[in-house]
């Protein structure tokens, strides 16, 4: 199977990689070289073509690919900031100038860092597990509570989780 990048034309290329640049299909279209004399409905029309759809669309994965965190990176960044092995860049004006300097995080980030880390294992949190266990509680008591009242009525428990904050 060929590759994406040849079953496009130059122009389709070079449109696209302008595309990405600034998404104005007209635009790209132009910068790419092209020669129409009616650019606005040629960019749509190249625009809507499946190659250069599928190329566009590639593009863009590696490019998601590159530039977005993942999960495990923000956790890697938390965990980081959190045991204070990350530093940040303070700025101080002084009569000289700009002084830039480094400092690890101070205890209120490190605190935070460490609360977004125990929202994403909810279960290693014990406030919440105890929160779990008394909804838990009541929810059975007032199934028992029901059944003892000798009724054939179907109950129906509503039962509020402690929300993640």
């Amino acid at each position: 199977m060929a590759s994406l990048r040849s079953e496009c034309t130059v122009l389709e290329q070079r449109f696209v990689d302008y595309y990405m640049v600034r998404p104005e299909a007209t635009w790209a279209l132009k910068k790419a070289g092209s020669k129409n004399k009616y650019p606005a409905h040629a960019a749509n029309e190249m625009l809507h073509r499946p190659r250069v759809q599928k190329y566009l669309e590639s593009r863009l994965r590696k490019l998601d690919n590159k530039l977005i965190m993942d999960a495990n990176e923000a956790m890697e960044l938390l965990t980081r900031i959190a045991r204070g092995e990350e530093q940040e860049t303070i700025v101080i004006g002084t009569g000289d100038g700009v002084y830039r300097d480094k400092k690890e995080a101070d205890n209120k980030t490190r605190i935070v860092a460490a609360k977004e880390i125990l929202k994403r294992y909810p279960k290693a949190n014990p406030m919440y597990e105890a929160q779990v266990r008394r909804a838990r509680a009541e929810a059975k008591k007032a199934e028992r509570d029901a059944a003892n009242d000798g009724n054939d009525k179907q109950v129906v428990v509503n039962v509020k989780l402690p929300e993640d904050n």
